[in-house]
Protein backbone atom coordinates (compact mmCIF):
# COMPACT_ATOMS: atom_id res chain seq x y z
CA UNK A 1 0.00 0.00 0.00
CA UNK A 2 1.20 3.39 -0.83
CA UNK A 3 2.22 5.95 2.10
CA UNK A 4 3.70 8.55 -0.07
CA UNK A 5 3.13 9.95 -3.64
CA UNK A 6 4.52 13.18 -5.60
CA UNK A 7 2.03 15.97 -6.03
CA UNK A 8 3.01 18.60 -8.06
CA UNK A 9 6.54 17.94 -7.79
CA UNK A 10 6.34 17.59 -4.10
CA UNK A 11 6.54 14.42 -1.94
CA UNK A 12 3.39 14.11 0.53
CA UNK A 13 3.14 11.57 3.32
CA UNK A 14 0.12 9.78 4.13
CA UNK A 15 -1.42 7.90 7.30
CA UNK A 16 -0.31 9.29 9.99
CA UNK A 17 -2.03 8.58 13.29
CA UNK A 18 -2.82 12.24 14.91
CA UNK A 19 -3.77 13.52 18.91
CA UNK A 20 -4.67 16.44 20.52
CA UNK A 21 -1.98 17.81 22.85
CA UNK A 22 -2.40 19.76 26.02
CA UNK A 23 -0.74 23.06 24.79
CA UNK A 24 1.18 23.42 28.73
CA UNK A 25 2.75 20.56 28.23
CA UNK A 26 3.22 19.60 24.46
CA UNK A 27 6.66 18.13 24.87
CA UNK A 28 6.89 15.74 27.11
CA UNK A 29 3.30 14.46 26.14
CA UNK A 30 5.00 14.21 22.62
CA UNK A 31 7.39 11.97 23.74
CA UNK A 32 4.93 10.30 26.27
CA UNK A 33 2.91 9.63 22.79
CA UNK A 34 5.71 8.37 20.82
CA UNK A 35 7.14 6.14 23.77
CA UNK A 36 3.87 4.34 24.29
CA UNK A 37 3.48 3.43 21.03
CA UNK A 38 7.21 3.10 19.79
CA UNK A 39 6.83 5.69 17.19
CA UNK A 40 10.35 7.75 16.05
CA UNK A 41 8.64 10.31 13.25
CA UNK A 42 6.23 13.00 12.97
CA UNK A 43 5.04 16.41 12.86
CA UNK A 44 3.72 18.75 15.33
CA UNK A 45 1.07 20.96 14.34
CA UNK A 46 0.26 24.06 15.64
CA UNK A 47 -2.46 27.05 14.55
CA UNK A 48 -1.00 30.02 14.73
CA UNK A 49 -4.69 31.86 15.15
CA UNK A 50 -5.24 29.43 18.31
CA UNK A 51 -2.45 28.41 20.41
CA UNK A 52 -4.26 26.21 22.51
CA UNK A 53 -4.95 23.78 19.17
CA UNK A 54 -2.40 21.81 19.01
CA UNK A 55 -2.04 18.37 17.50
CA UNK A 56 0.39 15.57 16.76
CA UNK A 57 0.83 12.98 14.01
CA UNK A 58 2.87 9.71 14.29
CA UNK A 59 4.37 7.20 12.29
CA UNK A 60 6.98 4.32 12.60
CA UNK A 61 7.28 4.21 9.07
CA UNK A 62 10.80 5.53 8.34
CA UNK A 63 10.45 6.22 4.59
CA UNK A 64 7.53 8.79 5.24
CA UNK A 65 10.69 10.98 6.68
CA UNK A 66 11.34 14.31 5.20
CA UNK A 67 8.24 14.40 3.16
CA UNK A 68 5.42 16.67 3.70
CA UNK A 69 2.54 15.50 5.83
CA UNK A 70 -0.18 15.74 3.62
CA UNK A 71 -3.01 16.34 6.28
CA UNK A 72 -1.37 19.09 8.10
CA UNK A 73 -1.25 20.70 4.55
CA UNK A 74 -4.80 20.11 4.36
CA UNK A 75 -5.94 21.48 7.39
CA UNK A 76 -3.68 24.76 6.53
CA UNK A 77 -5.82 24.79 3.28
CA UNK A 78 -9.65 24.57 4.75
CA UNK A 79 -10.58 24.70 7.97
CA UNK A 80 -13.66 22.25 7.36
CA UNK A 81 -13.09 19.74 4.44
CA UNK A 82 -13.27 15.76 3.54
CA UNK A 83 -11.10 15.01 0.95
CA UNK A 84 -11.19 11.61 -0.91
CA UNK A 85 -7.92 11.61 -3.33
CA UNK A 86 -6.90 9.22 -5.87
CA UNK A 87 -2.44 8.93 -4.94
CA UNK A 88 -1.79 5.34 -6.73
CA UNK A 89 -3.76 2.83 -9.12
CA UNK A 90 -5.22 0.73 -6.01
CA UNK A 91 -5.14 3.25 -3.47
CA UNK A 92 -7.21 6.12 -2.32
CA UNK A 93 -5.99 8.62 0.73
CA UNK A 94 -9.04 10.16 3.05
CA UNK A 95 -8.81 13.03 5.28
CA UNK A 96 -10.71 14.95 7.15
CA UNK A 97 -10.66 18.65 8.71
CA UNK A 98 -12.83 19.93 11.46
CA UNK A 99 -12.45 23.62 12.88
CA UNK A 100 -9.21 23.33 11.56
CA UNK A 101 -8.17 20.20 13.16
CA UNK A 102 -7.16 17.10 11.33
CA UNK A 103 -10.36 14.29 12.44
CA UNK A 104 -8.06 11.78 14.51
CA UNK A 105 -9.85 8.45 12.36
CA UNK A 106 -8.85 9.96 8.92
CA UNK A 107 -5.56 10.52 7.29
CA UNK A 108 -5.74 7.06 6.59
CA UNK A 109 -4.78 4.94 3.01
CA UNK A 110 -7.23 2.55 1.83
CA UNK A 111 -7.14 -0.03 -1.18
CA UNK A 112 -9.89 0.70 -3.59
CA UNK A 113 -11.40 -2.62 -2.93
CA UNK A 114 -11.73 -1.95 0.71
CA UNK A 115 -12.97 2.33 -0.29
CA UNK A 116 -16.96 1.30 0.17
CA UNK A 117 -16.65 -0.33 3.61
CA UNK A 118 -14.21 2.19 5.13
CA UNK A 119 -16.96 5.21 3.56
CA UNK A 120 -19.56 3.73 5.37
CA UNK A 121 -17.66 3.75 8.44
CA UNK A 122 -16.50 7.06 8.65
CA UNK A 123 -20.03 8.09 8.09
CA UNK A 124 -20.71 6.58 11.38
CA UNK A 125 -17.52 8.54 12.60
CA UNK A 126 -18.68 11.96 11.23
CA UNK A 127 -22.41 11.24 12.66
CA UNK A 128 -21.12 10.82 16.18
CA UNK A 129 -19.47 13.61 16.64
CA UNK A 130 -21.82 15.51 14.57
CA UNK A 131 -20.67 16.97 11.75
CA UNK A 132 -22.20 16.30 8.32
CA UNK A 133 -20.07 13.91 6.02
CA UNK A 134 -19.29 15.83 2.93
CA UNK A 135 -16.64 14.94 0.71
CA UNK A 136 -14.27 17.02 -1.61
CA UNK A 137 -12.90 14.96 -4.59
CA UNK A 138 -12.68 15.07 -8.51
CA UNK A 139 -15.07 13.82 -10.80
CA UNK A 140 -13.50 10.70 -11.52
CA UNK A 141 -12.94 9.90 -8.06
CA UNK A 142 -17.19 10.74 -7.12
CA UNK A 143 -17.55 8.35 -10.28
CA UNK A 144 -15.62 5.36 -8.66
CA UNK A 145 -17.65 6.29 -5.54
CA UNK A 146 -20.95 5.74 -7.46
CA UNK A 147 -20.59 2.86 -8.78
CA UNK A 148 -19.97 1.16 -5.82
CA UNK A 149 -23.17 1.78 -4.92
CA UNK A 150 -22.11 4.34 -2.19
CA UNK A 151 -24.56 7.38 -1.33
CA UNK A 152 -21.97 10.78 -0.56
CA UNK A 153 -22.63 13.94 -0.32
CA UNK A 154 -20.35 16.05 -2.64
CA UNK A 155 -19.26 19.13 -1.40
CA UNK A 156 -16.90 20.03 -4.44
CA UNK A 157 -15.28 18.66 -7.25
CA UNK A 158 -11.36 19.10 -6.96
CA UNK A 159 -9.27 17.45 -6.42
CA UNK A 160 -6.63 17.96 -3.42
CA UNK A 161 -4.10 18.18 -6.18
CA UNK A 162 -5.90 21.20 -7.66
CA UNK A 163 -6.32 22.50 -4.44
CA UNK A 164 -2.36 22.28 -3.97
CA UNK A 165 -1.85 24.88 -7.19
CA UNK A 166 -3.51 27.92 -5.14
CA UNK A 167 -1.66 27.13 -2.14
CA UNK A 168 1.99 28.78 -1.49
CA UNK A 169 4.06 26.16 -0.10
CA UNK A 170 6.60 28.36 1.27
CA UNK A 171 10.25 27.28 2.40
CA UNK A 172 9.26 28.18 6.29
CA UNK A 173 5.96 26.39 5.96
CA UNK A 174 6.97 23.44 4.36
CA UNK A 175 9.46 23.31 7.09
CA UNK A 176 6.92 23.45 9.63
CA UNK A 177 4.51 20.26 7.87
CA UNK A 178 7.50 18.39 7.13
CA UNK A 179 7.84 14.74 9.31
CA UNK A 180 11.01 14.66 10.98
CA UNK A 181 12.34 12.58 13.85
CA UNK A 182 10.66 13.77 16.94
CA UNK A 183 12.34 11.47 19.33
CA UNK A 184 14.47 13.19 22.50
CA UNK A 185 17.54 12.50 22.80
CA UNK A 186 18.09 8.91 23.21
CA UNK A 187 20.37 7.48 26.16
CA UNK A 188 22.24 5.24 23.91
CA UNK A 189 24.91 5.49 21.55
CA UNK A 190 24.67 8.77 19.44
CA UNK A 191 25.16 12.61 22.00
CA UNK A 192 24.89 15.04 20.37
CA UNK A 193 27.37 18.25 21.49
CA UNK A 194 29.71 16.77 24.29
CA UNK A 195 29.83 15.38 27.84
CA UNK A 196 32.55 15.98 30.41
CA UNK A 197 33.69 12.71 31.49
CA UNK A 198 36.67 13.49 33.97
CA UNK A 199 39.23 15.58 34.35
CA UNK A 200 38.72 17.48 31.00
CA UNK A 201 38.37 14.38 29.01
CA UNK A 202 35.33 14.67 26.33
CA UNK A 203 33.41 11.81 24.75
CA UNK A 204 31.83 11.67 21.60
CA UNK A 205 29.54 8.56 21.02
CA UNK A 206 29.41 9.19 16.97
CA UNK A 207 30.14 6.34 14.45
CA UNK A 208 30.77 9.06 11.71
CA UNK A 209 34.75 10.27 11.77
CA UNK A 210 33.80 13.29 9.88
CA UNK A 211 31.37 14.15 12.97
CA UNK A 212 33.83 13.92 15.39
CA UNK A 213 36.15 15.85 13.44
CA UNK A 214 33.34 18.85 13.21
CA UNK A 215 32.15 18.43 16.34
CA UNK A 216 35.47 18.73 17.62
CA UNK A 217 36.25 22.44 15.70
CA UNK A 218 33.61 23.43 16.56
CA UNK A 219 33.74 23.32 20.25
CA UNK A 220 37.69 24.05 20.72
CA UNK A 221 37.32 27.64 21.18
CA UNK A 222 35.01 26.14 24.87
CA UNK A 223 37.41 23.54 25.40
CA UNK A 224 40.91 24.31 24.31
CA UNK A 225 42.93 22.36 26.42
CA UNK A 226 40.46 19.24 26.71
CA UNK A 227 41.42 15.54 25.41
CA UNK A 228 39.01 14.09 23.35
CA UNK A 229 38.04 10.24 23.91
CA UNK A 230 36.19 8.34 21.21
CA UNK A 231 34.40 5.22 21.88
CA UNK A 232 34.93 2.60 19.47
CA UNK A 233 32.51 0.90 17.60
CA UNK A 234 32.08 -2.30 20.09
CA UNK A 235 31.33 0.29 23.02
CA UNK A 236 28.44 2.07 21.03
CA UNK A 237 26.99 -1.37 19.99
CA UNK A 238 27.03 -2.52 23.49
CA UNK A 239 25.02 0.51 24.65
CA UNK A 240 22.38 0.44 21.86
CA UNK A 241 21.95 -3.24 23.02
CA UNK A 242 21.79 -2.46 26.44
CA UNK A 243 19.01 0.26 25.75
CA UNK A 244 17.22 -2.09 23.33
CA UNK A 245 17.20 -5.09 26.04
CA UNK A 246 15.49 -2.24 28.59
CA UNK A 247 13.05 -1.32 26.43
CA UNK A 248 12.15 -4.65 26.15
CA UNK A 249 11.92 -5.15 29.50
CA UNK A 250 9.95 -1.99 29.67
CA UNK A 251 7.13 -3.10 26.78
CA UNK A 252 6.49 -6.38 28.45
CA UNK A 253 6.43 -4.76 32.19
CA UNK A 254 3.36 -2.79 30.67
CA UNK A 255 1.60 -5.93 28.81
CA UNK A 256 1.12 -7.66 32.11
CA UNK A 257 0.30 -4.09 34.22
CA UNK A 258 -2.47 -3.56 31.20
CA UNK A 259 -3.71 -6.78 31.72
CA UNK A 260 -5.48 -9.25 34.33
CA UNK A 261 -6.95 -11.91 32.62
CA UNK A 262 -9.34 -12.75 35.38
CA UNK A 263 -10.38 -9.06 35.28
CA UNK A 264 -11.10 -9.55 31.32
CA UNK A 265 -13.15 -12.71 31.42
CA UNK A 266 -15.35 -10.96 34.29
CA UNK A 267 -15.94 -7.95 32.40
CA UNK A 268 -16.36 -10.13 29.54
CA UNK A 269 -19.28 -12.38 30.93
CA UNK A 270 -20.43 -8.77 31.79
CA UNK A 271 -21.05 -7.58 28.90
CA UNK A 272 -22.32 -10.47 27.31
CA UNK A 273 -25.16 -10.91 29.71
CA UNK A 274 -26.31 -7.40 28.98
CA UNK A 275 -26.50 -7.80 25.16
CA UNK A 276 -29.38 -8.89 24.26
CA UNK A 277 -29.90 -11.26 21.62
CA UNK A 278 -31.63 -8.66 18.66
CA UNK A 279 -30.67 -4.56 19.04
CA UNK A 280 -32.71 -2.58 16.92
CA UNK A 281 -33.60 -4.97 14.12
CA UNK A 282 -30.13 -6.52 13.93
CA UNK A 283 -29.26 -9.81 15.25
CA UNK A 284 -25.96 -10.61 17.40
CA UNK A 285 -23.43 -12.90 15.79
CA UNK A 286 -20.70 -12.91 18.17
CA UNK A 287 -18.99 -11.24 20.99
CA UNK A 288 -15.17 -10.61 21.18
CA UNK A 289 -12.38 -9.54 22.89
CA UNK A 290 -8.40 -8.53 21.52
CA UNK A 291 -5.39 -7.67 23.78
CA UNK A 292 -3.87 -5.19 20.74
CA UNK A 293 -7.10 -3.41 21.08
CA UNK A 294 -6.70 -2.69 24.61
CA UNK A 295 -10.09 -2.64 26.85
CA UNK A 296 -12.51 -2.84 24.01
CA UNK A 297 -14.88 -5.82 23.62
CA UNK A 298 -16.65 -5.96 20.02
CA UNK A 299 -20.16 -7.35 18.95
CA UNK A 300 -20.49 -8.63 15.74
CA UNK A 301 -24.34 -8.01 14.51
CA UNK A 302 -26.11 -9.27 11.37
CA UNK A 303 -29.03 -6.99 9.49
CA UNK A 304 -32.43 -8.33 9.90
CA UNK A 305 -35.58 -6.87 7.63
CA UNK A 306 -36.40 -4.11 9.84
CA UNK A 307 -32.50 -3.36 10.85
CA UNK A 308 -31.29 0.26 9.69
CA UNK A 309 -27.84 2.25 10.91
CA UNK A 310 -30.38 4.49 12.23
CA UNK A 311 -32.43 2.38 14.31
CA UNK A 312 -29.33 0.06 15.46
CA UNK A 313 -28.23 3.67 17.25
CA UNK A 314 -31.54 4.81 18.84
CA UNK A 315 -30.91 1.12 20.46
CA UNK A 316 -27.95 1.38 22.00
CA UNK A 317 -26.74 2.91 25.59
CA UNK A 318 -23.12 3.22 26.74
CA UNK A 319 -21.46 2.04 23.57
CA UNK A 320 -17.86 3.34 22.17
CA UNK A 321 -17.95 3.22 18.37
CA UNK A 322 -20.44 1.94 15.66
CA UNK A 323 -19.26 0.72 12.27
CA UNK A 324 -21.95 -0.37 9.63
CA UNK A 325 -19.91 -2.61 7.02
CA UNK A 326 -20.79 -4.79 4.23
CA UNK A 327 -22.47 -2.43 2.33
CA UNK A 328 -24.79 -1.85 5.38
CA UNK A 329 -25.95 -5.43 6.18
CA UNK A 330 -23.08 -6.01 9.08
CA UNK A 331 -22.33 -4.34 11.60
CA UNK A 332 -20.19 -3.68 14.68
CA UNK A 333 -20.23 -2.21 17.81
CA UNK A 334 -17.65 -1.65 20.92
CA UNK A 335 -17.87 -1.30 24.34
CA UNK A 336 -15.43 -0.19 26.90
CA UNK A 337 -15.15 -2.54 29.47
CA UNK A 338 -13.96 -1.88 33.02
CA UNK A 339 -10.66 -1.71 34.25
CA UNK A 340 -8.84 -4.43 33.52
CA UNK A 341 -5.32 -3.31 34.80
CA UNK A 342 -3.74 -5.70 37.66
CA UNK A 343 -3.63 -4.65 40.65
CA UNK A 344 -0.64 -6.23 42.03
CA UNK A 345 2.57 -3.89 41.31
CA UNK A 346 5.42 -5.91 39.20
CA UNK A 347 8.88 -4.27 39.76
CA UNK A 348 10.95 -6.83 38.14
CA UNK A 349 9.02 -8.83 35.12
CA UNK A 350 12.24 -10.81 34.62
CA UNK A 351 11.92 -12.37 37.80
CA UNK A 352 8.16 -12.81 38.16
CA UNK A 353 8.15 -14.87 35.42
CA UNK A 354 11.13 -17.00 36.24
CA UNK A 355 9.40 -17.39 40.05
CA UNK A 356 6.41 -18.54 38.95
CA UNK A 357 5.83 -22.23 39.25
CA UNK A 358 2.24 -22.79 38.00
CA UNK A 359 2.66 -22.49 34.05
CA UNK A 360 1.67 -24.26 30.44
CA UNK A 361 2.10 -27.78 32.10
CA UNK A 362 -0.26 -26.77 34.75
CA UNK A 363 -3.29 -25.11 32.91
CA UNK A 364 -3.15 -27.94 29.99
CA UNK A 365 -3.42 -30.64 33.12
CA UNK A 366 -6.36 -28.97 35.05
CA UNK A 367 -7.88 -27.93 31.73
CA UNK A 368 -8.49 -31.51 30.81
CA UNK A 369 -10.19 -32.45 34.05
CA UNK A 370 -11.94 -29.01 33.59
CA UNK A 371 -13.77 -30.91 30.75
CA UNK A 372 -12.44 -28.32 28.14
CA UNK A 373 -10.84 -28.34 24.65
CA UNK A 374 -7.23 -27.40 24.04
CA UNK A 375 -4.51 -27.43 22.15
CA UNK A 376 -0.96 -25.83 22.63
CA UNK A 377 2.09 -24.60 19.93
CA UNK A 378 5.35 -22.84 20.90
CA UNK A 379 5.03 -19.20 20.61
CA UNK A 380 7.94 -17.18 18.86
CA UNK A 381 9.39 -14.81 20.93
CA UNK A 382 12.55 -14.48 18.59
CA UNK A 383 11.49 -11.15 17.00
CA UNK A 384 11.50 -7.27 18.38
CA UNK A 385 7.82 -5.66 18.11
CA UNK A 386 10.10 -3.21 16.35
CA UNK A 387 14.02 -2.87 15.10
CA UNK A 388 17.00 -1.74 16.90
CA UNK A 389 18.00 2.24 15.63
CA UNK A 390 21.36 2.32 15.28
CA UNK A 391 22.17 -1.53 14.19
CA UNK A 392 23.36 -1.79 10.77
CA UNK A 393 22.44 -5.22 9.97
CA UNK A 394 18.57 -4.92 9.39
CA UNK A 395 18.18 -8.76 10.47
CA UNK A 396 20.09 -8.53 13.51
CA UNK A 397 18.16 -5.32 14.04
CA UNK A 398 14.72 -7.46 14.16
CA UNK A 399 16.08 -10.23 16.99
CA UNK A 400 14.94 -10.05 20.45
CA UNK A 401 17.66 -9.68 23.11
CA UNK A 402 14.71 -10.80 25.79
CA UNK A 403 15.35 -14.14 25.68
CA UNK A 404 11.54 -15.28 26.64
CA UNK A 405 9.87 -18.45 26.12
CA UNK A 406 5.97 -19.49 26.50
CA UNK A 407 3.19 -21.05 24.62
CA UNK A 408 -0.11 -20.27 22.64
CA UNK A 409 -2.82 -22.40 24.31
CA UNK A 410 -6.17 -22.58 22.65
CA UNK A 411 -9.21 -23.46 25.28
CA UNK A 412 -12.54 -24.21 23.66
CA UNK A 413 -15.51 -24.48 25.55
CA UNK A 414 -19.61 -23.60 25.87
CA UNK A 415 -21.92 -21.63 28.01
CA UNK A 416 -20.50 -18.27 29.64
CA UNK A 417 -20.71 -20.50 33.35
CA UNK A 418 -18.10 -22.69 31.71
CA UNK A 419 -16.02 -19.45 31.12
CA UNK A 420 -16.17 -18.32 34.28
CA UNK A 421 -14.86 -21.64 35.76
CA UNK A 422 -11.61 -20.80 33.93
CA UNK A 423 -10.83 -18.31 36.48
CA UNK A 424 -10.15 -20.73 38.58
CA UNK A 425 -6.95 -21.74 36.03
CA UNK A 426 -6.36 -18.10 35.74
CA UNK A 427 -5.94 -17.32 39.12
CA UNK A 428 -3.28 -19.24 39.59
CA UNK A 429 -1.37 -18.68 36.63
CA UNK A 430 -0.52 -15.15 36.91
CA UNK A 431 2.38 -15.44 33.72
CA UNK A 432 -0.89 -16.05 31.49
CA UNK A 433 -2.26 -13.16 28.80
CA UNK A 434 -5.42 -13.34 27.35
CA UNK A 435 -4.84 -12.68 23.80
CA UNK A 436 -8.63 -13.29 22.56
CA UNK A 437 -11.35 -14.50 23.53
CA UNK A 438 -14.30 -14.75 21.43
CA UNK A 439 -18.33 -16.37 22.06
CA UNK A 440 -20.41 -17.11 19.50
CA UNK A 441 -24.22 -16.44 20.28
CA UNK A 442 -25.33 -19.71 18.22
CA UNK A 443 -23.74 -23.11 18.48
CA UNK A 444 -24.57 -23.41 21.95
CA UNK A 445 -22.58 -20.22 23.44
CA UNK A 446 -19.60 -21.85 22.20
CA UNK A 447 -16.33 -19.93 23.08
CA UNK A 448 -12.47 -19.93 22.55
CA UNK A 449 -9.77 -18.40 24.48
CA UNK A 450 -6.69 -17.83 23.45
CA UNK A 451 -3.95 -17.57 26.32
CA UNK A 452 -0.41 -16.53 25.87
CA UNK A 453 1.69 -18.19 29.05
CA UNK A 454 5.34 -17.25 29.52
CA UNK A 455 7.42 -20.06 30.67
CA UNK A 456 10.80 -18.62 30.80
Amino acid sequence: MVNKAKINGVEFGFGLVWEDLNSQKTKAQIQSILDVNSCKFGVHKKDKDNPDEQQLGYTNLKELKGTLSAAYVLASISKEITVIERISEEDFWICGVNEGKIISTTDVVVAQHDLADHIENLKGTYSDIEIPFEITCSEEVAEIISEMGVEVSIEEYESFESKLQEFDLSKSFSKQARITSLKGVPVLGIVLGFVLVGAGAVAYSLTSPQTVIAEAEWTAPVIKEAKISIKSQEDIVREIKAAAYAEEVKWLTEDFRQQDPVEVINSFIDIQRRVPMFIGGWEVQSISYERQKGNLITVELQRGPLGTPVTLRESLLNYHSVHIVDGGNKATISFDMHDIKRSERITDIVSYIRDHKYKDVEIIHDSHFMGYKWSVVKYDFSQRREPIAGIANPEEAKVALLKNEGKLINIVGNRPYKLAELNNVLERSRTTLIETLTMSRKDDSEWQVQLLTYTK
